[in-house]
């Protein structure tokens, strides 16, 4: 993977972070990761945090589920491919990660637009 496409994710994290003015250091620490570490990825040298991370650098940065959503999708552009965490206890989690993981490439756009807009909705009614 070349550098310039892996760029779309680290700068979008740069640019949140900037926003928020926090330091790339301070950041890091937040992170648990090595500011060179940190560094690296904002500069593409490094490929994007994994989704939990994503989601903790959105708490720390107090970032909407619109910037949430760049971020991840970036990531999930630059990985050429998308992760979902398990919950290794819940039988239904499980099932639903194989079925997804082996009917998303067969599914045509406009059922992936169904099956998001159909998550979404699920979210909207909590």
């Amino acid at each position: 993977m070349n550098n310039k496409k892996r760029k779309i994710f680290g700068e979008a994290l740069r640019e949140r972070r900037k926003a928020r003015r926090i330091q790339l250091g301070t950041l890091a620490t937040m992170l648990d990761v090595a500011p060179s570490f940190l560094s690296d990825v904002e500069l593409g040298r490094r490929p994007p945090f994994r989704a939990d991370v994503i989601r903790r650098c959105a708490t720390l940065l107090e970032l909407d589920d619109g910037a949430l959503d760049e971020l991840l999708e970036s990531a999930t552009v630059e990985r050429d491919t998308f992760e979902l965490p398990v919950e290794h206890h819940i039988p239904e989690s499980i099932e639903l990660s194989a079925t997804l993981m082996r009917e998303w490439t067969q599914m045509s756009p406009d059922n992936k637009r169904a099956v998001t807009d159909f998550v979404r909705g699920l979210n909207k009614k909590k």
